[in-house]
């Protein structure tokens, strides 16, 4: 009698063993989903901020591609910017001075420079006349001119006080353009990028300087 029942609590012992492994089998897989679950959150938390770091370099300027872009644009916009060079001189009188008007004496340079060569920026468009008015301007030389309103152009009377006809019958200003005479008014010659612009007071009708 006594050995059933030892045999008989053995036996609840072993079913009591069993029935708790069944629950902790039973348990697992919330445990699993848990685990899974928070893996699927630390992916959300890598995948987020891998997200950002694709956005910002395209939206900064701040990078190497963005300066070397600034770089190309900054390059293009100074080739694009159109330059000449002008003077103005009146060198001829010093060979005339028998033919100047005596009140004109102190207004000529002794060297017959009246504005060194310097380099000006212009707009695309922009005639030798237009350049002339604006240095002179700028470095407060005087320049007088008259128009004609006909022809819609301008004639150069007078620089730095010296008029047509100050140094005889035949003189008065001229300008040349990369060492050629040009054969018609300043307000009508558009400049070109490179372009040498030389505004020359002649006293023999531009024999003086090269002219015919």
């Amino acid at each position: 009698m006594a050995r059933r029942i030892l045999i008989v609590l053995i036996l609840l012992v072993m079913a009591s063993c069993l029935i708790g492994c069944q629950t902790e089998d039973i348990g697992a897989p919330p445990q699993e989903e848990e685990t899974i679950y928070q893996n699927e959150e630390t992916v959300i938390e890598i995948v987020e901020p891998e997200e950002e770091t694709v956005i910002l370099p395209s939206s900064s300027n701040t990078g190497e591609e963005g300066r070397e872009t600034v770089e190309h644009v900054k390059q293009v916009k100074e080739e694009e910017i159109n330059r000449c060079t002008i003077s103005i001189d009146c060198k001829t009188v010093l060979d005339n001075l028998d033919k100047l008007d005596p009140g004109k004496l102190e207004i000529i340079p002794q060297d017959g420079i009246i504005l060194a060569p310097i380099e000006l920026e212009f707009k695309p468009g922009e005639t030798v006349f237009d350049v002339l008015l604006r240095v002179t301007k700028e470095k407060g030389i005087h320049m007088e001119h008259s128009s004609n309103p006909a022809l819609g152009s301008y004639y150069v009377e007078g620089i730095n006080n010296l008029y047509e006809f100050d140094c005889g019958e035949l003189s008065g200003w001229t300008y040349t353009v990369n060492g050629e005479s040009i054969g018609y008014g300043s307000s009508n010659y558009i400049l070109s990028d490179g372009d040498v612009v030389k505004w020359l007071y002649t006293c023999d009708q531009g024999r003086d300087i090269g002219g015919n």
